[in-house]
């Protein structure tokens, strides 16, 4: 989940490269783009030995093909209630007349609820 974390695993698996958390973070320091871009190729170098990607269709053969069904379920009359309300409650940030575009944002992530 982050660096702290990634050098205790390096740091459990080979010891003698990964010996000190300071200079792992003064390593891996990122301070703009490109160099997050170096940052994060230099890391895959190094974690590229010890990841193992594998597909369920090549492990396990004898699984059916995935198949994919969509059932559309209408909205119950308490959803539409609440769909209706968080619509008319900015209804100039959803038309796009006035409102930013961070209220339209948390309107969409309501409406996903």
């Amino acid at each position: 989940n982050n660096m702290r974390e990634l050098w205790a695993l390096l740091n459990f698996v080979l010891p003698d490269e990964f010996h000190s958390a300071e200079d792992f973070d003064e390593f891996f320091n990122i301070e703009s783009d490109q160099k997050a871009e170096a940052v994060q190729g230099r890391l895959q170098g190094i974690l590229q030995p010890f990841m193992l990607r594998r597909l369920k269709r090549e492990v396990e053969t004898t699984l059916p093909q995935k198949k994919e069904i969509n059932v559309y379920v209408p909205l119950s009359r308490m959803q539409k209630e609440l769909y209706r309300n968080i619509l008319r409650r900015d209804v100039a940030a959803i038309s796009g007349k006035g409102g930013d575009k961070s209220q339209l944002l948390n309107i969409v992530m309501q409406l996903r609820k």
